[in-house]
């Protein structure tokens, strides 16, 4: 059977790609030969391990996630690779954390729904993900985490808008509060 050929734009690239790579589905109850789980479980793993993402390691593997859970509970050596490509997947989640947080990503600008030419090309505008760089900080340095309110140096700002000198709101000092 010839192979299909697919352009890098083709929306059905990555569908037909995945179907190339995942193993054809066996019979509901077929239990699977010891050279055949060791090689879905190895597929298994790798695309965990890259993805985080348990749903389409297991279809990556062509085994259902409750075979993969059956795996993990009665394996005892497939349940500790699990375990070290699940700390290989947080780091890849730590890593999306990381680019959008610090690095940012270029995206373009939109106006009246459509995207700005600026001589012949789209005008792009750096952003950066400012909640995720929040989080970071606070779980990385003390400055920046939540004192309580009972503790020292808890204050309270009030907001007085000067037309009318009505309050509009309280919050805890340091915490982001906007009108």
């Amino acid at each position: 059977m010839p192979q299909r050929r697919t352009q890098p734009d083709d929306p059905d690239a990555l569908t037909h790609t995945m179907r190339e790579a995942a193993p054809r589905k066996r019979p509901s109850g077929v239990k699977l030969r010891k050279a055949e789980r060791e090689r879905a479980q190895a597929a298994f793993l790798d695309a965990f391990a890259a993805s985080a993402n348990v749903t389409a390691a297991c279809k990556r593997a062509g085994v259902s996630r409750q075979t993969m859970y059956a795996w993990q509970e009665h394996d005892e050596a497939f349940s500790l690779r699990y375990k070290q490509a699940e700390a290989e997947a947080c780091d890849v989640i730590r890593a999306a954390i990381h680019e959008h947080a610090i690095r940012g990503w270029d995206e373009p600008v939109v106006s009246m729904g459509k995207v700005v030419y600026v001589g012949g090309k789209p005008l792009m505008q750096h952003k950066y993900d400012s909640s995720l760089l929040a989080k970071l900080a606070t779980a990385r340095l003390p400055e920046f985490r939540e004192r309580s309110r009972e503790g020292e140096g808890a204050s309270t700002i009030r907001i007085i808008i000067e037309t009318d000198n009505r309050e509009v709101g309280t919050a805890p000092h340091g915490s982001p509060f906007s009108l």
